[in-house]
């Protein structure tokens, strides 16, 4: 691995490091807005969730062909930072450190969305469940009411 190929995944990890902080933001965003109950905002931050999704896969596409190229396909970024950036030249450890804070981040923001949703779905649910509209029973006429 030289130079060359170091800068390269220093962008990458760049990248990776900028479309995640991006995400954690819109994810704390969200956060909000199921407690508000907004509904249309909510659609919209699902909107830009599934662009993000989007780039955060072509994202792990370049790496995995730039692993390829480099003939390192199945070691861990951890290794390849141990081995070729020993001396941090290129603040990859730096980097993969943040990287794995934003995701540790990600990860506590996303589990606190769910449970706010599935709070709200199991309030939804007992009232379904109040008015006997729980499970299979419910039926629809021909004009789509129940």
């Amino acid at each position: 691995m030289n130079d060359n190929d170091l800068n390269r995944l220093s962008h990458l990890l760049s990248k990776q490091l900028d479309l995640q902080n991006d995400l954690l933001i819109l994810e704390e965003s969200k956060t909000k807005v199921l407690i508000d109950g907004d509904i249309p905002q909510l659609e919209e931050i699902m909107r830009q969730e599934q662009s993000f999704f989007l780039k955060c896969d072509d994202q792990l596409n370049k790496y995995q062909t730039f692993l390829n190229e480099i003939g390192l396909c199945g070691v861990t970024l951890r290794r390849i930072v141990a081995k070729y950036d020993a001396q941090n030249s290129f603040q990859l450890s730096a980097k993969l450190d943040n990287l794995e804070d934003i995701l540790s981040c990600l990860k506590k923001t996303n589990n606190v969305n769910n449970k706010i949703l599935q709070s709200r779905l199991s309030v939804i649910v007992k009232c379904l469940s109040m008015i006997g509209l729980k499970g299979d029973t419910v039926t629809y006429n021909k004009d789509g009411h129940f």
